[in-house]
């Protein structure tokens, strides 16, 4: 829940790359399946939209498309 809210505030306030660099740790951990990173690939997906690195942005938005389809992206 920590990191999650930081992250928030971080994207909303314009510091998308401190968010990526907060995030980076649980994304890499191989003992979480993506499933239970969901909420921080979205938030991936938000902070590489802000930064406008639509590449980036898609391939965590794909991500987490596939674990919940109900999820609704701008693609």
């Amino acid at each position: 829940v920590g990191l999650y809210l930081l992250s928030i505030s971080l994207i909303y306030g314009s510091k998308a790359i401190e968010a990526i660099l907060k995030m980076e740790s649980i994304i890499q951990d191989v003992g979480l399946s993506d499933a239970d990173k969901i909420d921080i690939l979205y938030l991936m997906a938000l902070a590489f939209e802000q930064l406008e690195d639509t590449n980036r942005s898609q391939e965590f938005f794909k991500r987490v498309f596939k674990i919940n389809r109900s999820i609704q992206t701008a693609a």
